[in-house]
């Protein structure tokens, strides 16, 4: 994220024996510019993926961004369509979106910050350089700030009048145990309680932000989030949740039902660090990957086209003001459950987690308006603890189990293990 602030992308284009080494000012180490923009479009090509790429509104200017997409997106008559198809790619680059400066807030730390006013006036400065050359299918992100400070930085584009906004970003990237992180001293279950909580926190306090939106007539209606960068951290070790075990996969499963409960006011989310927090790793020759990736895979694999809604009576817990950037979140349930449905699969599917680390629970699940066949098929994710992670002498320790219930009529009952991700698929029964 940082790095954008003081990157040039022509650092990062044709041969790479004539490409610069550079300082990476945000972080302090050489930046040998090998992987460029080229780089970043073929390997999104080899996954299938289409890229996000965040303009450098640090240390920038608005020609150099209007270059860059022309560059990515422009036809290759064009200057830099020209260039591009010298460097071995004469058809335009299928970029999903463009996201205008990151954390440009950031006083202490941000190559370029700006006050709330300042970006605002930035922001209408770099669209109006670049809006011609972006394609209908294309998202423009303007850098909204995050959701404990979001007031007056989010406000002054909002009320500015030539600032056309159709997303805000914000971000959540949160540590786990760390005196920054913390509110106030706490036992570790009550840091525990609080971490899987985090997701219900968010969501709680996306209904401001979105207040906020709604109360302008010029961006009602029509300004919507992406989060570009979200994570759990903790130190390597430590006795909490992080990206690395299964209490972080949790976490971000609870993220992910958030994510659809709120579809429609943020349809955009990218965890941070692809690197460092990705989730495949090899390590002495073993391969392997992290609980988060396999709670990422059940997501992908097995998320419909359209959520669907659901009502669940379980008990709740209470949360006090334990981590700094969230406030006492009272009314927890201890089951966190969203529906999807798929038109293509003909399927019904629960996505469950269990944040009691301490208790199993036993349920009913009862559909309505879905005739089932008479079997479903349960994939749980779980082990003995959440601290549990997946390394090379142990790369499946935490992994989905698949099993099948039978469904009698309309309903089934089952048991959701301690600490655990469970997604529960019913197919539609054949029509009378």
């Amino acid at each position: 994220g940082n790095f954008t602030s003081g990157y040039h992308w022509e650092d990062g284009v044709g041969p790479l024996d004539r490409r610069p080494t550079k300082l990476n000012q945000a972080w302090g180490y050489p930046e040998f510019n090998e992987f460029g923009t080229d780089e970043l479009m073929d390997f999104c090509r080899l996954i299938g993926a289409r890229p996000q790429i965040c303009l450098n509104l640090g240390s920038g200017a608005p020609e150099e961004a209007r270059a860059w997409l022309e560059y990515c997106q422009g036809g290759p008559a064009t200057p830099q369509g020209k260039r591009r198809a010298a460097n071995g790619h004469p058809q335009p680059y299928p970029v999903a979106a463009w996201e205008l400066g990151n954390e440009l807030w950031g006083k202490d730390f941000q190559i370029g910050w700006q006050t709330p006013e300042g970006y605002a006036q930035r922001y209408e400065t770099f669209y109006r350089a670049i809006r011609s050359l972006v394609p209908p299918q294309t998202m423009v992100f303007a850098n909204g700030a995050d959701i404990d400070f979001f007031k007056d930085w989010n406000g002054a584009l909002i009320d500015r009048d030539g600032a056309d906004l159709s997303f805000l970003t914000s971000h959540f990237v949160v540590g786990m145990e760390d005196r920054k992180d913390k509110a106030r001293e706490a036992s570790r279950d009550e840091l525990w309680a609080a971490d899987l909580a985090i997701p219900v926190g968010v969501a709680r306090a996306l209904e401001p932000v979105k207040a906020q939106i709604e109360a302008n007539p010029r961006t009602r209606g029509r300004v919507r989030l992406a989060y570009t960068e979200w994570l759990f951290a903790a130190r390597e070790n430590s006795e909490y949740p992080r990206w690395s075990n299964l209490g972080g996969a949790l976490i971000a499963a609870g993220w992910m039902n958030m994510l659809l409960t709120h579809a429609d006011f943020v349809p955009v989310s990218d965890m941070t660090g692809l690197m460092e927090f990705g989730g495949i790793y090899k390590k002495r020759g073993r391969l392997f990957v992290t609980p988060q990736y396999e709670a990422f895979s059940l997501y992908s694999n097995y998320a419909g086209d359209t959520p669907v809604a659901t009502r669940t009576e379980v008990s709740e817990y209470d949360v006090g003001a334990v981590l700094r950037r969230l406030p006492a979140m009272p009314n927890v349930p201890n089951l966190d459950v969203v529906a999807t449905a798929d038109s293509l699969r003909r399927d019904l599917t629960l996505f469950v987690v269990n944040r009691d680390w301490k208790h199993p629970i036993p349920a009913v699940v009862v559909l309505k308006g879905f005739a089932a066949t008479d079997r479903a098929t349960v994939r749980t994710l779980s082990a003995d603890s959440i601290l549990a992670e997946n390394n090379e002498d142990h790369p499946a320790a935490v992994h989905p189990v698949t099993s099948s219930l039978s469904v009698s009529g309309d309903s089934l009952h089952y048991t959701f293990p301690e600490h655990s991700l469970t997604v529960i698929s019913f197919e539609a029964a054949a029509a009378a």
